[in-house]
């Protein structure tokens, strides 16, 4: 999707890899970034099994390399990303000292807890007639491209620019089955909707739940989720992550609440390292800046004046 060059940091204790922060640099005339977000994806930044109280270390080590690599390598924007789950924004700013901070927020659902389902959810699962519908894992070609024409017309109806077919593909050829997996939805025998499920250790995260809207009234979505969240607690999972949303209180916002899914907050963090690369970039047509660096995270959009800067 895009003419990058890995670059993976490691840290090390006694032979032992002890944390992680994977890269991507992509190079544009306009400027050269180096990202830890991938593609059109919500997680990225440092992982590291250390004890909270022990990571500032690692912190330090890596985010020192990485702003070193930068300058060695005429990297021109660093960007990267917090957790979620261990709220790790204060080691950010302590060893980057960002020029820029986006706070987002991951709506999830701790599969430790007692599941607390609202009655609509309730009421609707309760009333679908089980030999309706089938629900099942698959990762053969055919069913994923036939998923994806769903998830593109879905897209499109949202107004949002649908992820190429090979991405998904890349997912299934490289994570799958052990770090991902497909579900799929039959209504009357017809493919109505999809998901890709994508996990490390005790996390899972919601990746692009499509179906087609015409069978709404039969609640594909909700189906679908039931049954791959009872998967999770199964297979062991603490947190199944439906991921952020685009404005809060909006119709997928309030789908994923209605599982009782709580807010948590995450930061996109940016370091310039050559500012007046950074100004030639304000002063190019927005639409330019999305077309040049499709599905990569640059800086935030009130840079360009497109919405307001958060207070």
């Amino acid at each position: 999707m895009g003419k990058d060059s890995w670059v993976l940091f490691l840290a090390k204790k006694q032979g032992r890899i002890v944390g992680a922060l994977s890269t991507f640099i992509f190079r544009h005339r306009l400027g050269t970034s180096l990202n830890s977000i991938p593609y059109p994806g919500p997680m990225g930044g440092i992982a590291t099994d250390i004890s909270k109280d022990h990571a500032s270390t690692i912190y330090e080590i890596l985010l020192g390399h990485l702003v070193a690599f930068g300058r060695q390598n005429n990297i021109d924007l660093l960007t990267t990303i917090t957790s979620p789950f261990q709220n790790d924004i204060y080691l950010y700013e302590r060893y980057l000292n960002p020029t820029h901070i986006l706070k987002n927020f991951t709506q999830y659902v701790d599969l430790k807890n007692p599941l607390r389902f609202s009655h609509g959810i309730r009421q609707r699962i309760r009333k679908t007639d089980s030999s309706s519908y089938q629900i099942w894992e698959d990762d053969k070609i055919s069913i994923i491209k036939q998923w994806w024409l769903i998830y593109r017309l879905r897209m499109r109806e949202l107004g949002v620019r649908p992820i190429p077919l090979q991405f998904f593909l890349s997912i299934r050829e490289n994570l799958a089955p052990k770090n991902a997996r497909f579900f799929f939805i039959n209504v009357e025998e017809k493919l109505v909707g999809g998901c890709v499920y994508i996990f490390h250790r005790d996390i899972l995260d919601v990746y692009m739940l499509s179906c087609l809207s015409r069978y709404n009234s039969l609640s594909p979505a909700t189906l679908l989720t039931y049954q791959t969240i009872a998967w999770a607690r199964k297979k062991g999972f603490r947190i199944y992550n439906f991921q952020s949303s685009k404005r809060r209180g909006d119709g997928v916002y309030q789908f994923k609440a209605q599982w009782g899914a709580v807010e948590a907050p995450y930061y996109f963090v940016t370091k310039v390292l050559h500012k007046a690369k950074l100004e030639g970039m304000l002063d190019v047509p927005f639409e330019r800046i999305t077309t040049g660096y499709r599905w990569h995270y640059l800086l935030p959009y009130y840079m360009w004046g497109l919405v307001d800067k958060p207070v």
